[in-house]
């Protein structure tokens, strides 16, 4: 599926396939950046600020373990809708889960839904398998 949204400030980038679908939203490839994706939020299912909240998030997350989180982009508009970061990429490299739990204990504190949030893989930019907040 390809959506013809032209990118610029605060206009959403050109998405591609659908990577993934949650409660919160859909995740995109974006067309614009290999490496990174679109998370398009459900309209009605969630709060207008909800982008904003999950940047903020992502960056408070990111100055307690900055390798742990993936990379986003501050929404233009908060009520804008849709955030773009980076994309996990699967790995064959087993998880390792003593290194999730350490992960998660440094998270909890400040991200109280890390847990539902962590994933195991690398990114574009990072080729290390670990586990990656998502948001």
């Amino acid at each position: 599926m390809l959506v013809p949204n032209t990118s610029g400030p605060g206009r959403m980038p050109p998405i591609g396939a659908e990577l993934g679908r949650g409660a919160e939203g859909i995740v995109y490839e974006n067309l614009d950046q290999p490496g990174w994706v679109v998370k398009e939020f459900h309209m009605g299912g969630t709060s207008p600020f909800q982008a904003r909240n999950e940047f903020q998030n992502l960056e408070k997350a990111r100055a307690i373990r900055p390798d742990n989180v993936v990379q986003a982009q501050a929404p233009a508009d908060p009520q804008q809708g849709w955030l773009a970061k980076e994309q996990v990429l699967p790995t064959t490299t087993p998880p390792d889960m003593a290194q999730r739990a350490q992960v998660l204990q440094d998270f909890l504190p400040q991200i109280p839904d890390a847990g539902g949030n962590l994933m195991w893989g690398t990114t574009a930019s990072n080729s290390t398998p670990r586990w990656l907040l998502i948001e």
